[in-house]
C-alpha cells in the first residue's frame, strides 16, 4: 500500500512501538524483511533502553535486535518486487506521478 502511495521509505521498530506495544526483535525482524521484500527501504531502529544502557548491555540489546532482522530476512527468501506508484512507468525513478 506505501509503495502505491509513493511512499519509498517505512520506519520500523521506533522504541515507542517496542515499549507501548511491545514488538519483540522477532517481530521487527518480520515487518523489515516483509517491507524489504515489497520493494520498500527500510530505516530499523535499533537501541537500548535507559535501563539497558545503564546496565552496560547495550552492544548486546542492539546485536540482538540486529540479528533478529538478519534471521527474517533469511528466513523469508522473498523476491523483492519494484517500486511503482502508478502505471507511467517512470515513476520508480522520479516518484512524481
Amino acid at each position: 500500500m506505501l509503495a502505491n502511495l509513493c511512499v519509498p521509505w517505512v520506519i520500523l521498530g521506533h522504541s515507542e512501538r517496542r515499549a507501548l506495544l511491545n514488538e519483540t526483535n522477532e517481530f521487527v525482524g518480520d515487518k523489515v524483511a516483509y517491507a524489504l521484500s515489497q520493494g520498500l527501504k527500510v530505516i530499523a531502529c535499533v537501541g537500548e533502553t535507559l535501563e539497558q544502557r545503564e546496565a552496560g548491555t547495550t552492544m548486546e540489546v542492539v546485536a540482538a535486535q540486529t540479528k533478529a532482522i538478519a534471521e527474517a530476512k533469511r528466513k523469508r527468501k522473498l523476491k523483492p518486487k519494484e517500486i511503482r506508484c502508478c502505471k507511467c512507468k517512470c515513476c520508480i525513478l522520479h516518484f512524481n506521478c
